[in-house]
Parts: structure tokens; sequence; C-alpha cells
């Protein structure tokens, strides 16, 4: 009788409320120079929500902020280093020269080394949960993990090009690419890996895929690669620039980010593109220094590191229908939780939500719900503060069927339905 009743409950609670459409302008727009405290050459970037964030980059350099970059504290760690990922607050994962891995679990508080197997440049760590990650580099290097980074074992990539770029969508399915124009695609959790033609003998970098059809990669003389059927085809864009672009993120099959710049910090560029990646906009950047990676917490705040301790933080305070079509509808000075996109979906989808701007930081919690009432998985158990929020939810690990997202905010909550297929 009380699962019953809880369904009942779910069912109506489902129905949407549509507000009308606010086109003020709220806040600062664009993207702002933060000061780290370094000089030192900056190369990766990584934020699990709009305060709490990591940057690393040459000299040693580990920063972390808890207060969205209006103060940064230095961690201790030995090297050079290329790469860094958290998959929550806790635990995360760095990489750079020479043949160790850095991991924490203490939110980067303490930093423990192990030894990889091989010795080649590592360039890009990414890790799909607690425990499979992987690492690419020079020389066709490929690493996997299934414990969490305690062993890794190299993998057979059949290039011994340089690997800038790696992605994957699920445990089975990802691609990695690197220099002249090398793409190749695993369907097999990287044992085995097919070239795929990528159009260029250039050298390419950031891979970025939002599903299963849909990725970009960005690449040397301003060009952007994307694919609509999961890379079988390439088709080359070039943009207004000619810099090297050495990364790309993107949020739907529409909007997404590149950036990059000349080397010798002469020009530094930021590209946007709300089609999918046909036709890009250079966006204004108070800096000429060479940018290395961009990263994006939701579509409203993102960050970008580069030279000589570059930070630049995006943030976009003003909301429209248009940059916001996976919403209902949308209001900067109400709660709103928008109908997951897309929807039917398999396996991830996005969630957005949004705390009214003028309200201090509150409690949130996102789960997810079976049409029994029995709890799914929590996506969101925390404090965040006002704003346009985005979490994407993976239910590979859950069988096809209708299922129920919970958002509680301070006072407020709402609950809408979802169907995955697979």
């Amino acid at each position: 009788m009380k699962k019953t009743f809880f369904i009942l409950i779910l069912l109506l609670l489902t129905t949407s409320y549509t507000f009308s459409i606010d086109r003020e302008t709220y806040g600062f727009c664009g993207w702002q120079i933060i000061n780290a405290g370094t000089t030192q050459g900056l190369r990766s970037v990584y934020f699990i929500n709009q305060n709490t964030g990591w940057v690393a980059g040459w000299g040693s350099t580990i920063l972390r902020t808890t207060n969205a970059g209006f103060n940064w504290f230095q961690q201790s760690a030995y090297g050079d280093f290329q790469s860094i990922t958290f998959i929550n607050a806790i635990t995360g994962w760095i990489v750079g020269g020479g043949n160790l891995i850095y991991k924490t679990t203490t939110g980067g508080n303490i930093w423990t080394s192990k030894q990889l197997p091989n010795g080649s440049l590592q360039l890009i760590i990414k890790f799909l949960d607690e425990n499979t990650g992987y690492i690419c580099g020079y020389n066709g290097l490929v690493l996997k993990s299934i414990d969490g980074g305690v062993n890794w074992i190299q993998m057979n990539t059949g290039t011994t090009t340089n690997l800038t770029g790696i992605d994957f969508i699920n445990q089975q399915t990802g691609w990695i690419a690197g220099d002249f124009g090398t793409i190749k695609k695993t369907t097999d959790g990287g044992n085995t890996w097919i070239s795929q033609n990528s159009g260029t003998s250039v050298n390419i970098g950031k891979v970025d895929f939002i599903n299963c059809n849909y990725g970009w990669i960005s690449g040397y003389g301003g060009i952007v690669l994307r694919t609509t059927n999961g890379g079988d085809n390439w088709h080359i864009v070039q943009t207004q620039v000619n810099s090297w672009l050495t990364t790309v993120y993107f949020f739907d099959c529409n909007t997404g980010y590149a950036a990059g710049g000349n080397y010798d910090n002469s020009r530094c560029d930021i590209l946007r593109t709300e089609n999918g990646g046909l036709s890009w906009i250079r966006m204004a950047v108070p800096t000429t220094n060479w940018l290395g990676l961009i990263y994006f917490v939701d579509k409203f705040h993102g960050w970008a590191v580069g030279h000589n301790g570059t930070i630049l933080k995006y943030y976009k305070n003003c909301y429209t229908r248009e940059e916001n079509s996976n919403m209902d509808s949308f209001n900067p000075k109400i709660y709103t939780l928008s109908q997951n996109y897309p929807n039917p979906f398999n396996p991830n989808t996005k969630i957005s939500f949004n705390i009214p701007l003028g309200k201090e930081s509150l409690p949130v919690s996102l789960k997810v719900y079976d049409i029994y009432g029995r709890e799914v998985v929590v996506l969101i158990n925390q404090v965040m503060s006002p704003g346009l929020h985005e979490v994407t939810f993976n239910g590979s690990k859950i069988s096809s069927g209708n299922y129920f997202y919970i958002l509680k905010a301070g006072d407020f909550q709402e609950i809408k339905k979802m169907t995955l297929v697979k």
C-alpha cells in the first residue's frame, strides 16, 4: 500500500510548470582573468562543482580552490604535470612526465605516487568511475586500470604516434587521437583499436564525445573535426582562426567550445559554437597566452588554463530560451528543474536545474528512483551556490524502463519522469 501511494504521488508530481521567460541580463558575462599566484605553465583543470576545483601544471604545480577561484591553495606532489581528474570531492589522479602517477583520497591534501609500467610522457588521464581509468601519451601509449589506479596494463594501440586525446562514453567504447591525424576507436574496453580516417595529416588533440555518435576533436591550423556517426565519417571544419586549437568541450549536440592559440603567447583563442561545430564564433579574451585546456562545470561556469599561470573563468549570468533549449522554460529568479535531455536516453542523459540568483548557498540533493520507490543513485548531495547547474546520469548499469528524479533544494522539491531505452 505504501509503495502504491508513493508511485501515485510521483506520477502526480511529474506535471511540469511553465514560467515566463525573463530576458534581463544579470551579472558579468564573459571571460575574466583569475590570479592564482603562479607564473608556471598550467596544463589541466578540473572542477567537480562551481566552487571546488583543481589546476595542475609545470614545476610541481597543483592548486585547489573551494570558493570558485577567489583563493587557491598549493598542494604537494613532484613533477611537471599534464593532466588532472577527479571523480568526486576527495578522489583524484594526476600524471605528467616520467613514469609516476599520483592519487589522492583526501581531496588533494595528500598525494601518493605509484610507478607506471611505461616511462613515456603521460598526457591525458581519464577515469570512468572509481575503478576504471585510462592514460594516453607519447609513442602510442595507452594504459588501463580496473582497480582505481593500483595496477596498470599497457594496451596495444597499433601506433607509435603521440596520442594527445582520449575519451570514453562507457566501459567499452572510446576513442584516441594524436599526431598526423591519428584517430582510433575501441568497442571492447581498449583491448583492440580500429583506425578511423580523419581526412587530415595535421596533429589533432583533445577528443570529446557526448554519446556513441556525436564527437569532436580539436587540431592545428584552427580546425575542428566532427562526427555524427561514431567516427565512421569525420568532417573537417575550418574555423575563423589559424592557431593551434588544443582543446574542445561540448555540452550537447549543439553547444560547445574550442580553445588554444599560438604557443609563443602571441595569440589566445576561445571559440563557441551553437550548431554542433558547423560554424564558430571567436570570443573576447583578456590575454594572449596560449591555452592548454578548457572545462565547464555547467553551461554558465567554465575555466581555461594555459601558459604563464593563466587561469580564465567564464561567467554567463544572462539566460534566454535559445541558450537553454533543453529546459521547459527558464527564469533565473525562480527554482526550476528541467526535463532530462535526451529523453528517452541510452545510456547518458543530462539533468539541469536552477537555484535562484540572490539566494544563499544551500543543501541540494538530486536522486533517481525506480517505479517502486527504490533509490537507484544519488547524483548530488551537497551544498551548492545559486545559478544553473547540470549533471549527467549514466544508466548503463540499470535496466530499461521508467525512472523518476527528485530535486530537493532548501524547501523546494520537484519530481520528473525519464525513460531509459536499451
